[in-house]
């Protein structure tokens, strides 16, 4: 681990995995619009009824709360998903950058279903 890392991993990472819903591995494109650095493009990794794991090239700060954009595969058609999302934790993820745990809320009946129907397939 760089200087870097080492000298702000205490600072990002709440410690152990929170979620208590079950994860679907999802590989797609996310938005990210933070107070501190804009928009922010990143990856999915996985996602669960009330959470997602994303790679980004920067650090967020535990506890910062972002717009979270993202494309859903459900029945055959992509669905944009859009809500908030809650940095619980952040790592080093190797060369790939950083990755963010993030607690999502949806205030949307319509994108609770669409993220219900994508966990349920």
């Amino acid at each position: 681990m760089d200087y870097y890392a080492q000298s702000f991993a205490p600072q990002l990472s709440s410690g152990a995995d929170q979620r208590k819903s079950p994860r679907k591995p999802m590989r797609q494109r996310v938005s990210l619009g933070t107070p501190e650095h804009g928009i922010i493009q990143g990856q999915t990794r996985d996602v669960s009824a009330g959470g997602v794991s994303v790679i980004t090239p920067v650090a967020l700060r535990i506890n910062t709360v972002c717009a979270v954009r993202f494309d859903l595969l459900v029945d055959g058609r992509l669905v944009r998903f859009s809500g908030h999302g809650k940095v619980m934790h952040c790592s080093l993820a190797g060369m790939e950058g950083f990755r963010l745990g993030m607690q999502l809320k949806i205030d949307d009946a319509k994108q609770t279903a669409a993220l219900a129907m994508f966990m349920s397939t």
